[in-house]
């Protein structure tokens, strides 16, 4: 992969992945508007915003 494409699959999966976390705040905000608890998805979004930090501080970790 060339620097050129790793740097295009590197925006746009942090693209990606703010486009679902300001997708998963609505639906938060939503459910907490309603009563309902939000932990599950406070976890989730958590882990999101933990994601995108490390993939724009380019600290990646392999599986």
């Amino acid at each position: 992969m060339s620097s050129e494409q790793f740097q295009a699959a590197h925006e746009s999966i942090y693209n990606a992945g703010t486009g679902l976390l300001r997708y998963l705040q609505k639906i938060r905000q939503g459910r907490l508007n309603e009563g309902d608890d939000t932990k599950g998805l406070q976890s989730v979004e958590d882990n999101i915003n933990e994601a995108l930090h490390n993939l724009k501080e380019n600290k990646f970790r392999s599986l």
